[in-house]
């Protein structure tokens, strides 16, 4: 059922960091000796002390979003601006056979142009000599029950190129729930107190045309043969 081709390859991990700025005081002025000041004057005169504290800055290449309430299921066919929240009911099987149905919140926060060093990193770097490789960076939630020695589970994004045709895409390993993470950016780890995952993934194009779309189809990266009653994959929500 899925047209696109994955490549497959092998990457190193990244961590982030934050840092913290620092803060400042102000100076104070006394009146002249030998005058007698006003109440105003004395007022005005106080020493006073400014601080000033700025927020903590992220070096994060891509940080996490505000989702905020789950809202209502997002129409199939939508068409999202990048950062804007999907929300989709998803009914997942868990490798323990344990079936549950729930709500997924979807973005793509970022589609960044890389270049051709990002696949020096790969054993087979000679495959992707006339690809240009884009990051697509995602962030989900699941508001859902997790079984115990579970993750949550993510939905399978899919690249576009700008003329809306499938877009090709890299895995970093063997998965039958991800491409993996194969960007080698700095992304905010995962929220384990609110199951939020910002994550990334490769498009591909060899075609002159740019990765500039995600879409979410309701499928799977491994699905042959597509889900009964699925809205979404005839009239899936895009992002771009």
């Amino acid at each position: 059922m899925n047209s696109r081709r994955m490549w497959t390859a092998s990457a190193a991990a990244v961590a982030g960091a934050l840092l913290l700025a620092g803060c400042g005081g102000g100076d104070t002025d006394e009146p002249d000796a030998g005058t007698d000041p006003t109440v105003e004057d004395v007022a005005a005169d106080e020493p006073t002390e400014e601080e000033t504290t700025e927020e903590p800055e992220s070096t994060f290449d891509v940080d996490a979003i505000d989702f905020g309430e789950p809202g209502a299921a997002t129409a199939p066919g939508a068409a999202l601006t990048l950062g804007q929240v999907a929300w989709v009911e998803r009914t997942v099987t868990f490798s323990d056979e344990t079936e549950v149905t729930g709500t997924q919140g979807i973005s793509v926060l970022q589609i960044i142009e890389s270049d051709a060093s990002l696949f020096e990193q790969y054993s087979n770097a000679d495959e992707f000599a006339d690809y240009i490789p884009y990051l697509i960076v995602t962030q989900q939630q699941w508001i859902g029950d997790v079984p115990a020695d579970e993750n949550p589970p993510s939905a399978d994004l899919f690249p576009l190129l700008a003329d809306g045709a499938d877009a090709e895409y890299l895995t970093t390993q063997f998965s039958f729930n991800s491409p993996g993470d194969a960007c080698g950016l700095e992304l905010p780890p995962f929220d384990e107190e609110t199951d939020i995952a910002v994550s990334c993934f490769v498009g591909l194009s060899n075609s002159g045309q740019p990765v500039s779309a995600v879409e979410y189809n309701g499928e799977g990266y491994y699905s042959f043969v597509a889900t009964p009653g699925n809205p979404y994959l005839e009239s899936p929500i895009v992002w771009q």
